[in-house]
């Protein structure tokens, strides 16, 4: 801001001050015949230095930028596509791939606006659709539903994201054989919320018979949409949840060893109520 000369009281000379002062007002003002187009902006080229920036094209945006005179330029704004969107910020691939825990190949993923599809389901309900969620209603007792690989894998990560419970205990599972009505069957591990066994843990299939290895972390009976997600490695297993769009966190990581491949991966419903799913994604090692 220029600062003006005031004359001191009783100086009868006010030429040189109001002359000082003039010089001062056109040296600072800014000449608004240099913004020639309805847009354009006044910028610094330089310390004490406006600059004209001429507007830029619908839909551009204002970006930094040192190589060029006035340090910035107008700029295309980047969007996401739908798949960009759903691996970054829904599924966030990132985070396991840069972990080294995505396996190489995908076996099914939930396109963008979609509510996601299952291989099988025993839960004898009528599944209900919202935007992308899907609503399995109330069961009586425990039932399952879940995706079928195929064959057996060595290598397993079930992604849930959007994942809400919203009364019961609810475990995600890898197993051998595929159930056909009621409880697990088969060999393989299961990891998250069981009363009946654990607060939350991660949990060895036997004959469909679950023994607990231990703690892990979980989100229980949480109001808001989260993501919890299940890596099955040749007999280790860990669990993982997300809350909202923020990092993943990996719970504790469980090497026990006993089943080397699995080829069923799923959610368990037990003890009653619904459950809410959003986009899933698996991925999977021979």
């Amino acid at each position: 801001m220029a600062t003006m000369n005031k004359p001191p009281r009783g100086n009868k000379n006010w030429y040189q001050p109001l002359t000082d002062n003039w010089t001062k007002i056109e040296t600072n003002l800014i000449d608004q015949s240099i913004l020639t187009t309805k847009g354009d902006l006044i910028v610094a080229s330089g310390a004490s230095t406006a600059s004209r920036l001429g507007v830029g094209t619908d839909g551009q945006v204002l970006a930094a930028d040192s190589t060029q005179t006035t340090g910035a330029k107008w700029a295309t704004n980047s969007t996401y596509s739908a798949a960009t969107y759903l691996t970054n910020f829904i599924y966030d691939r990132r985070y396991f791939s840069q972990a080294g825990l995505l396996p190489g190949t995908k076996y099914y993923e939930t396109a963008a606006d979609t509510a996601p599809s299952v291989d099988w389901d025993n839960t004898g309900v009528v599944s209900t659709t919202t935007g992308s969620y899907r609503r399995w209603e109330a069961v009586a007792a425990t039932q399952l539903l879940g995706w079928d690989l195929g064959g057996l894998k060595q290598r397993i990560l079930l992604i849930l994201s959007g994942y809400q419970m919203c009364q019961g205990d609810r475990l995600l599972f890898m197993t051998t054989t595929k159930p056909g009505t009621g409880d697990l069957t088969g060999n393989g591990y299961a990891g998250g919320m069981n009363s009946v066994l654990s607060a939350s843990g991660l949990y060895k299939v036997t004959s469909g018979v679950l023994t607990n290895l231990g703690p892990t972390n979980n989100v229980g009976y949480f109001p808001v949409p989260h993501g919890v997600a299940m890596l099955f490695d040749n007999g280790n297993v860990r669990y993982f949840y997300r809350i909202g769009n923020f990092e993943w966190v990996e719970g504790t990581f469980k090497n026990d060893g006993t089943y080397t491949t699995v080829r069923y991966c799923g959610v368990r419903l037990n003890s009653g109520g619904a459950l809410y799913l959003g986009p899933v994604s698996i991925y999977y090692d021979t």
